[in-house]
């Protein structure tokens, strides 16, 4: 899942020490510094993990987890992870059994093939949130924007009684007292139960560098004060011309996705999915039978940790997969960690050195390994973003 060529960026998020000098380090008959030339580069720039604004907190980069930082709340997402409902097979799907033998899709979605999606449009990389003096912020980053407008998000603030539909054919319901959805620079705060907008109005800002937007919530409007607040959050895609989440069919096209589940379900990426089963791995019965390698993954887990996910959009439930966010706690500025693992398997994110564009490239895909290996030549992979996921124990 990880390409290569970060080695540096891959030492510092371990926590381990770069030597800046050679005096601690063994000295070898050439003079040369242990290791390759790489490891001794600075780390690089990551755009989407810096900071402006009122943004002030370091990412967890640990996926799945959440943390209060700097009077901010995280979440850190999965990455390439955006395949929506589990449905059938899109005929025009090109990622093949062949080319991830041991990483199965889970969700079936695919993009539609137009380069303004990437393949990926819809994959939330973080989302956050900040109380203000007069509002309450929240920000999206994610992994690939190229027309903001193509991409929308909808979060749904508070509980109820019951679970209530998202807006714009989302195709998922959960608790929700409110539903935020911003697309672009537009952001519409309406009441879950009428769906009557709330005023006054929220406003949305795009950096389509660091591929974040915020979007702000005047307190007239919602004010959370020192409560406790559900949150929950989902992405699509946008349909500019019909003001809704864009219908997946049976095969995409250059402008709708394909790979529809039966139930209809349109959002592509959920948040605050600590609980995604990891695949087993291990050996099972007298034989030493791969319990869950291969294709077997997709039955208790997948390599890209979206098993759980698929699984909620195909019922057209998002109620699974919610924060409780304590403003009391952001007010004071705590730092609470206790929500990011510090032990076992997880999976990471690391700022490569090398970019080669936006989302996924189905072009540079290898072949399989064994089409590599004869071919002797090296493989750049589909994965052309800087930020590179990578799993861990």
């Amino acid at each position: 899942m990880w390409r290569s060529g970060s080695l540096v960026a891959l030492v510092a998020v371990l926590g381990c020490a770069v030597p800046a000098g050679a005096a601690s380090l063994p000295s070898v008959a050439s003079g040369h510094r242990p290791g390759p030339d790489v490891l001794y580069e600075a780390a690089p720039r990551a755009p989407q993990l810096e900071n402006t604004g009122v943004w002030k907190a370091p990412p967890i980069l640990v996926s799945g987890a959440t943390a209060y930082r700097d009077g901010e709340f995280l979440y850190q997402d999965f990455l390439y992870d955006s395949h929506g409902a589990a449905g059938a097979k899109d005929p025009a799907d090109p990622v093949t059994s062949v080319d991830y033998t041991f990483s199965p899709k889970a969700g079936t979605l695919t993009y539609p093939s137009d380069p303004a999606y990437g393949n990926d449009a819809a994959d939330l990389v973080e989302l956050r949130v900040r109380p203000l003096a007069d509002a309450t912020a929240f920000r999206i980053t994610l992994n690939t924007l190229v027309d903001p407008e193509r991409t929308a998000t909808t979060i749904a603030i508070g509980g109820s009684d019951a679970p209530r539909a998202w807006p714009h054919g989302a195709g998922v319901s959960s608790p929700a007292q409110l539903f935020l959805t911003v697309h672009g620079s537009t952001a519409e705060l309406v009441d879950a139960a009428t769906g009557a907008p709330v005023t006054p109005a929220s406003s949305a800002s795009v950096d389509l560098e660091r591929r974040q937007v915020t979007v702000t919530v005047p307190h007239a409007a919602w004010n959370p004060g020192t409560s406790v607040v559900r949150l929950a959050a989902g992405v699509g895609l946008w349909d500019v011309a019909g003001g809704a989440y864009l219908a997946p069919g049976a095969s995409r096209s250059a402008t709708a996705p394909g790979g529809a589940a039966p139930t209809g379900a349109r959002l592509f990426n959920l948040a605050f999915r600590g609980s995604e089963p990891i695949p087993d791995i291990s050996l099972a019965g007298a034989g030493g039978t791969i319990a869950d390698a291969a294709a077997g993954a997709a039955v208790l887990g997948t390599w890209w940790r979206e098993k759980a996910q698929s699984d909620a959009l195909l019922k057209n439930d998002a109620s699974g997969f919610h924060a409780d966010v304590d403003f009391a706690e952001l007010a004071a500025g705590t730092t609470d960690d206790s929500g990011v693992p510090a032990t076992g398997p997880m999976d990471r994110i690391v700022a490569s050195h090398r970019v080669y564009g936006q989302g996924i490239d189905y072009t540079k895909l290898c072949g399989g390994l064994a089409a590599a290996i004869s071919a002797y030549k090296p493989c750049e992979g589909p994965l052309v973003g800087q930020l590179q996921p990578y799993a861990i124990y």
